[in-house]
């Protein structure tokens, strides 16, 4: 399962659109009920509780980071952090033990021009 954020606008649709095409379970994380679908899941880019719950059991996610009119770059910053947080509060409470030691927590998100992509730490089945 991927979690795409902003799936209703252009970018984060054409990653679910993406990712459907390769028959990969999407699951929408949407901040209005109404867009959420059967599989999606309602949450604000601010509320890391509400994050944590639509990321849990996830292999990845696509969240590209909305600009704030009237935030400042701390405010992006602090957006970003809870995403971050989010992530690996999702991924620490799902992942299971690991063979041959692999880590079982999520790797750092590689960032790129206001888009921040996560993969879980193994795609093996009993990793991540």
């Amino acid at each position: 399962m991927y979690a795409i954020t902003g799936a209703t606008g252009h970018v984060g649709g054409a990653a679910a659109r993406a990712l459907q095409a390769q028959h990969l379970p999407v699951r929408r994380v949407v901040r209005n009920p109404v867009n959420a679908g059967p599989t999606g899941a309602v949450a604000d880019l601010t509320d890391r509780a509400a994050l944590t719950t639509a990321l849990r059991g996830c292999d990845g996610a696509f969240v590209l980071l909305p600009t704030l009119p009237s935030g400042s770059d701390a405010d992006h910053r602090r957006m970003a952090d809870t995403i971050a947080g989010a992530w690996q509060a999702a991924a620490s409470r799902t992942s299971s033990p690991c063979r041959r030691g692999e880590p079982s927590t999520p790797r750092a998100p590689a960032r790129s021009a206001g888009c921040t992509t996560w993969k879980a730490p193994s795609a093996r089945p009993g990793c991540g």
